[in-house]
């Protein structure tokens, strides 16, 4: 059993997939011992570590959006590129800006989360 109720896990496949025991994450979320576990997973593609959570939340891809990029190393800002959209995210795939602006509205501070700008005017 554990004290943690409840995980986020976005963009990761981290729960059974990154580190050095994932038969024992998998034996420890599949006992049913610990009912009060609440997992939301939000990824672009289906992946292991989704198959444990109660609610799945299908993510924007990158090439759906406005975003920055590195050269890969973001220790070392050598430079960014802006990635501009290839085509609009399908069906209810959303960003994760809209999502936690959404979440913020619900907690009444999205004015102070958004500083009353669209993703793509941050991202700008």
């Amino acid at each position: 059993t554990t004290d943690i109720r409840f995980i986020w896990n976005y963009a990761g496949n981290c729960i059974t997939n990154q580190h050095g025991d994932i038969n024992k994450t998998d034996e420890i979320l599949n006992s049913k011992s610990d009912e009060d576990l609440f997992i939301v997973g939000w990824d672009t593609v289906m992946n292991d570590s989704l198959r444990y959570s109660d609610i799945i939340l299908p993510d924007a891809m990158r090439c759906e959006q406005y975003n920055l990029y590195t050269q890969g190393y973001t220790e070392y800002y050598i430079g960014l590129k802006l990635g501009t959209p290839a085509q609009e995210a399908p069906g209810e795939c959303r960003s994760s800006y809209d999502v936690c602006t959404e979440l913020a509205k619900r907690f009444g501070v999205e004015k102070e989360f958004t500083e009353g700008r669209t993703h793509d005017e941050w991202v700008k």
